[in-house]
């Protein structure tokens, strides 16, 4: 059965859009596929911060890798020193590993409340970068580089389309804005809940949680 597969997908800052290296692998395995951006970033300023609450930081949380990116454009001489670093999913765990940072921290649950993690019972002062998305954050400090704004977008009304969906807020802006009545194909258990909580019955899981599994389910589903 041919079915059309739509790679759910962001604009960060710069308007490219986000998933090509997952777009590349689709194309080289010969699967034909249309990009979904549904949201995009958008630069609203830089925040003004002393020198002085920077050293009393002990954590800064990141929900986004363009939050990374503009961050440490922004302050090029910002010392680490004995900061400790959150990152809101693995996407921005990867960005600041090309910081040369480890990220202590990153919620078993991105979208889902913090409210008893790691954060919490330290009690030190925790800074938040644009990590509005970032629900019961302990943050005194928050610092907005961006915003996150709705794409329109229009989706078929059919049951064999193949929506691939990566991150839980990817699943969330889709869901939000759209009701598919085609296949929902989540990268990892996070990914689908999003999608259970907006009761699609039609969510489908790969073995693996890896960029390969989820490949690997789709050529099933496809046929290619």
């Amino acid at each position: 059965m041919s079915r059309q597969v739509y790679l759910v997908c962001e604009k960060n800052v710069d308007g490219e859009i986000t998933r090509q290296q997952l777009a590349q692998a689709l194309q080289e395995r010969g699967i034909e596929h249309t990009l979904l951006p549904v949201s995009q970033r958008n630069i609203i300023n830089k925040p003004a911060i002393s020198r002085k609450l920077f050293a009393r930081i002990a954590w800064l949380c990141f929900s986004t890798p363009d939050a990374v990116r503009l961050f440490f454009a922004s302050f090029s001489d910002f010392q680490v020193n004995n900061l400790k670093f959150a990152g809101q999913d693995l996407n921005t765990a990867a960005a600041l590993l090309q910081q040369g940072l480890k990220t202590d921290y990153i919620p078993v649950k991105p979208l889902a409340l913090e409210q008893n993690g790691l954060l919490h019972q330290q009690g030190e002062l925790v800074a938040a970068v644009d990590a509005q998305e970032w629900p019961g954050l302990p943050a005194t400090v928050n610092m907005m580089f961006t915003e996150r704004t709705r794409l329109p977008f229009n989706i078929p009304e059919t049951t064999s389309a193949v929506f691939l969906l990566n991150t839980p807020r990817e699943a969330e802006y889709l869901l939000r804005n759209a009701q598919p009545d085609g296949i929902l194909l989540c990268k990892d258990p996070a990914t689908a809940e999003v999608c259970w909580q907006y009761n699609r019955a039609k969510v489908v899981l790969p073995t693996d949680f890896t960029y390969e599994g989820l490949l690997a389910e789709l050529q099933m589903l496809t046929g290619n």
